[in-house]
């Protein structure tokens, strides 16, 4: 997979609280996906033990440590002709112009697409994602 993921980062910071009994001061980085850079102050939050942490997105069920890391594991699951229309419209968003959008998706179906797939049975549900159509 491309390295589009700082997946090091996200360990980092994840497996301190994973399981952790005490409460955690975290400063979360936050990216501004319109400018693609990172805000110059993290987001500060405080995690506990009774409190629940989404990791979503590629990296969540394809890295095998944070597999490992996660008490549940969901798959969304989205008819491929949806998916591919909503990266479109998430990269417009952000100005590319079409050739640059279709060169993105070629990229990310060559290296997230089988490793996407495959991680579908390491989830404990799959959840059909709801589309308009």
């Amino acid at each position: 997979m491309a390295p589009r993921f700082d997946t090091d980062a996200l360990i980092a910071t994840l497996q301190p609280i994973a399981g952790s009994r005490g409460r955690h001061a975290l400063a979360v980085p936050v990216y501004d996906r319109a400018r693609r850079t990172m805000y110059e102050r993290p987001l500060h939050v405080s995690i506990g033990p009774d409190d629940l942490v989404i990791v979503e997105g590629v990296p969540a069920l394809v890295v095998d440590s944070l597999v490992a890391l996660a008490g549940v594991k969901v798959h969304l699951q989205m008819p491929e002709p949806q998916r591919l229309a909503l990266l479109r419209a998430d990269y417009r968003r952000r100005s590319e112009s079409d050739a640059a959008v279709d060169a993105l998706i070629a990229s990310r179906t060559r290296d997230e697409s089988v490793p996407v797939a495959a991680a579908r049975a390491r989830a404990d549900f799959i959840v059909e994602a709801w589309t308009a159509q």
